[in-house]
């Protein structure tokens, strides 16, 4: 008998996590917006894809971020070292906390891969913050709760890849080579991984759920990012 939410695996904990309302947008036209939908391509739907789905649900989100001050001064190449090393910690203390969320998020989706591809990321911040030489700060991983909940944060710390290697080029102003930015670079299986996730989110049919988790992820972003100290999020 298949439980309920994921036609291949089931749900766990009710969902504990509160989310803001979730509008109907367009899609984007940002670099790694452009990125994100190559993981379209090869899925042939008569229905909107649960990939585009939540594009829609957290577009809004998604925006802000590229107007987020850190994000703000590498594209304009205003950044300065220090400034830098300030977004990798925020980076890091991110990252670590939602590790555990996005290993229960791979799992639900039968994609262990990619919660090994998101430790691998973590181990990448710590070498860019050696390079700066910043210590990795401590953090505490949340604790996974519900299991489409977790696939949809996934969704939203997966598709970081890709923006990211823009970010990546960016930071040619700032650093003389790719040290410093292994983060951003990634590696070549970003666009599988990303390719990967796409397809197995169509096996999840608690779509509610999967946009919760997504937004949650970019709520958490800004906290930790950020510190409370600037706005990322609309509204």
């Amino acid at each position: 008998m298949t439980p309920s939410g994921f036609r291949s695996v089931g749900l766990a904990a009710n969902l504990t996590h509160s989310v803001a309302p979730l509008p109907s947008l367009a899609e984007t036209t940002s670099p790694s917006g452009a990125l994100r939908a190559e993981g379209e391509a090869g899925l042939c739907l008569a229905r909107p894809s649960v990939r585009m789905q939540l594009r829609a649900a957290t577009d809004d989100v998604h925006q802000a971020l590229h107007r987020a001050a850190p994000f703000a001064a590498i594209a304009d190449g205003r950044e300065t070292l220090a400034g830098y090393g300030q977004t990798l910690l925020g980076l890091y203390r991110f990252h670590a906390a939602m590790l555990d969320m996005c290993m229960a998020g791979a799992a639900a989706l039968g994609a262990d891969m990619l919660g090994k591809a998101h430790a691998a990321r973590i181990v990448a911040l710590a070498g860019d913050l050696a390079h700066l030489g910043l210590a990795a700060p401590p953090a505490v991983a949340e604790e996974p709760g519900e299991r489409a909940f977790c696939a949809g944060l996934l969704y939203t710390v997966q598709g970081s890849t890709l923006g990211g290697k823009v970010i990546f080029r960016q930071l040619d102003a700032l650093l003389p080579d790719a040290r410093g930015r292994g983060f951003f670079q990634g590696t070549a299986d970003d666009a599988l991984h990303w390719k990967m996730l796409c397809a197995a989110l169509e096996s999840c049919g608690d779509i509610a759920a999967l946009e919760a988790g997504a937004r949650y992820g970019f709520a958490r972003f800004a906290a930790l990012l950020c510190g409370g100290q600037r706005e990322l999020l609309p509204g």
